[in-house]
């Protein structure tokens, strides 16, 4: 109907009631929300139905991406990063060398992803969420969204009118 009607969705039985953050879908049937108490939720239906999942953390998560059909990254509090290899049955933490709060995940391609956050904090990584390291200083805002097209830059956006701007790579972009 042209996104005319919406349609409310359960939320598995034990989850209770919380704030959830962020959805993002891996393919046309694949997705995960993400929210507060360390709430990841997946489907594998196109959002029809929800699974709760054990992420092992009850810090808030904010920001989810994909890098490919498999495997994922939750962002949020304390500079908690949890990742994915099977379409988000389970998450495993990976350091992110900060305790800054982190709002937006975003992926280049299955590899070259960016995260970012309270205080102006960036983090890149090159292998997929494995390891994190940080960026640059370029602001002292916090950063809330990260957005990456394939083919197009990357952006981070945050408080104060914060607009930051990164040219991808070249001949990796596309892996």
């Amino acid at each position: 109907d042209g996104g005319m009607t919406w349609n409310r969705r359960s939320i598995p039985a034990g989850v209770g009631s919380c704030w959830l953050a962020d959805v993002a879908y891996a393919d046309k049937s694949t997705a995960a929300i993400v929210g507060w108490n360390g709430v990841v939720l997946t489907s594998s239906d196109g959002g029809r139905n929800w699974t709760y999942r054990r992420s092992g953390t009850a810090q808030g998560l904010q920001s989810i991406a994909w890098n490919d059909s498999r495997h994922a990254t939750a962002v949020g509090y304390k500079g908690i990063i949890l990742c994915t290899a099977d379409g988000g049955q389970t998450w495993t933490a990976s350091p992110s060398g900060t305790d800054h709060g982190l709002a937006g995940v975003t992926y280049v391609n299955s590899r070259e992803g960016y995260a970012g956050g309270e205080f102006g904090v960036l983090l890149s990584t090159a292998d997929g969420g494995r390891t994190w390291k940080a960026e640059r200083d370029h602001t002292l805002n916090h950063l809330r969204s990260l957005f990456c097209r394939p083919g197009t830059a990357v952006f981070a956006t945050g408080w104060n009118s914060t607009i930051l701007r990164r040219e991808v790579s070249g001949p990796e972009q596309n892996r």
